[in-house]
């Protein structure tokens, strides 16, 4: 047992303090012993008890603890924190007796020392959570009283209405110790019915570690603060987690990604095709650049907008080499969706009809007896319609996919779209633009222009288009809002923002199907407040979600994505009628 070292301060405060804990190991010298034979019914023999010597419990100072502090568990030791004995001896012992048979469950079931590798703190304290709630149930199947003896220690503070994590996790260590209480609070509620699922697999180590990532994804997304170095385990019998986890040299998390950088500091880039030569990839490299670009995201869960939350990575290619060469862009004859409207000109002086409005004027001027203008005539001219067209694109995983052996993929057909969308059009009338994008995770949406609105569909556009891959998830929310931004500068009449997926949005880092579905909904909203309309072409039979995100008549489930081309040109004439 460490000894308490002396105080000689003249403070008397301290030197009070000093008796009570000098009294408080005094009277935790009587139950040591019970503590060590407690140990030994567990089958853990300890130098405490008459026993073989093989389980060391000690109690730490309170210079080497400072308060509070939990249990600690090393090679064949248990450290227990000083308890004040002295206030409610029978509470101590029951506190120290719950601690030492917490600390046996781990040392029979737990694997020790496991390496964090990259997931960060608050994944390691949900992990911890669940470990500790494992462990215990597997000891409760042998000894039963143990229900009892832990279950008086759950007992959950009021958080003033603040969710922190302290409170969440306490309440869902309620919940994992009494399956058979409800609590408000949803996340809660879903991780007692993860961890139940697993109840018959208590050793797959794998399905507890990815319920541990959902529930820290749910607390990321919720925006649950935690502070790992004022955060300690509730209840107070259990351990500090030390004994689970060993932290290695490369175990520091993953540091943001940058505001901006050059792409000649990456190996190698996502969306860009492996078989290409390597001077042209080099050369591409060097003239591209990826600027970071933060976007809020929509939680439906808790009814709010969470600001900057995901980082859109634009690569805005520059002049590469060659591109002074550029291929004349098309000159064909504009199709029917880009004819001129009609502008009336109204109170003209002569014209091929009356102007209503104009004449009731002048009448009433007559009666008046006011002098009244002569221009009562109005004339129809045409006017050069203009039009903002952002054509983005899906390149997740997904595109890769063939929906029949022998066909092109999703991808393949994008790209054809693409081509024929931007060469059967008027450039002097209109602007188009082909974007694309994919995510992996909400710090790494990918955003890739192919053409801009300022760019004819050249060589090297077409090139670019081509050397497009599929990849990663779909984030949908994030991609369309930074497409509003490209959107946002252009002074035409109209502004246009067709979306081609092929299915729902989805994301890596986003377990609940619905959050995203919500935010793209969000999205969809926030464009249409902006005079942005949006429509989406799913090549998905099965995308249901597209009525949610976009509205009755705002989307289309493609059944023959070959025909696609010719909806989309339907689509805009409709628009300009």
């Amino acid at each position: 047992m460490t000894m308490l070292h002396d105080l000689n301060d003249g403070n008397g405060a301290q030197a009070a303090a000093a008796e009570l804990r000098v009294e408080d190991l005094a009277l935790f010298e009587r139950v040591q012993r019970m503590v060590g034979h407690y140990a030994t019914g567990f089958g853990h023999a300890s130098e405490a008890s008459d026993a073989a010597s093989g389980l060391k419990i000690e109690v730490l100072t309170p210079e080497e603890a400072a308060l509070p502090v939990r249990a600690s568990i090393g090679a064949g030791v248990i450290r227990l924190p000083p308890a004040a004995l002295s206030a409610d001896p029978a509470a101590a012992t029951r506190l120290y007796q719950a601690s030492v048979a917490h600390a046996v469950a781990h040392l029979r079931y737990s694997r020790p020392a496991s390496p964090v590798g990259k997931r960060g703190a608050l994944w390691v304290a949900v992990a911890s959570l669940i470990e500790d709630a494992r462990v215990e149930r597997l000891l409760m199947g042998e000894y039963p009283g143990l229900h009892r003896l832990w279950g008086g220690f759950h007992t959950v503070l009021a958080d003033g209405g603040v969710m922190s994590f302290a409170s969440l996790a306490a309440r869902l260590a309620r919940a994992l110790h009494y399956p058979d209480f409800d609590d408000t609070n949803h996340w809660v509620m879903k991780g007692r019915d993860l961890v139940e699922e697993l109840a018959g697999c208590p050793d797959n180590d794998d399905a507890y570690a990815e319920v541990a990532s959902i529930l820290a994804v749910d607390l990321a997304q919720m925006r649950v603060r935690f502070d790992f170095s004022t955060y300690y385990v509730e209840p107070a019998y259990r351990d500090d987690n030390a004994y689970l986890w060993r932290l290695d040299e490369d175990s520091e998390p993953e540091k943001p990604e940058p505001t901006q950088m050059k792409l000649a500091d990456q190996s190698a880039l996502e969306h860009r095709s492996n078989d290409q030569p390597a001077k042209n990839d080099e050369a591409t490299r060097e003239a591209e650049e990826v600027r970071c670009h933060r976007y809020p995201e929509w939680h439906a869960r808790v009814g709010a907008e969470f600001a900057e939350w995901t980082s859109v990575f634009d690569r805005s290619p520059a002049q590469a080499p060659g591109h002074a060469e550029r291929s004349a862009p098309s000159r064909r004859p504009p199709p029917p969706w880009w004819q001129e409207p009609v502008q009336r000109l109204r109170r003209q002086f002569d014209g091929d009809d009356f102007d209503l409005s104009a004449l009731i004027d002048a009448q009433i001027g007559l009666r008046a007896r006011i002098a009244s203008h002569e221009r009562v005539f109005q004339r129809q001219r045409r006017r050069r319609a203009t039009m903002s067209v952002l054509l983005l694109l899906d390149f997740s995983e997904s595109t890769n996919d063939r929906a029949k052996a022998g066909e092109p993929s999703m991808l393949d057909i994008e790209k054809e779209v693409a081509t024929t969308i931007a060469t059967a059009r008027s450039p002097a009338a209109n602007r188009l633009a082909l974007h694309g994008f994919a995510s992996n995770g909400r710090h790494q949406v990918h955003y890739s222009r192919i053409k801009d609105f300022d760019e004819p569909f050249g060589a090297v556009e077409r090139q670019r288009l081509q050397a497009q891959r599929g990849a990663f998830s779909t984030r949908m929310g994030a991609a369309m809002r930074h497409a509003a931004t490209c959107l946002e500068s252009e002074t035409t009449d109209a502004k246009v923002l067709i979306l081609v997926s092929d299915g729902a949005p989805s994301d890596i880092d986003v377990h609940d199907t619905s959050h995203l579905v919500e935010d793209a909904r969000h999205a969809v909203a926030e464009l249409s407040s902006r005079g942005i309309l949006t429509f989406c072409f799913a090549l998905d039979r099965d995308a249901r979600h597209a009525r949610t995100i976009f509205g009755r008549q705002r989307y289309m489930l493609m059944e023959r994505a070959t025909n696609l081309a010719v909806q989309i040109s339907r689509l805009l004439e409709n628009l300009l009628r």
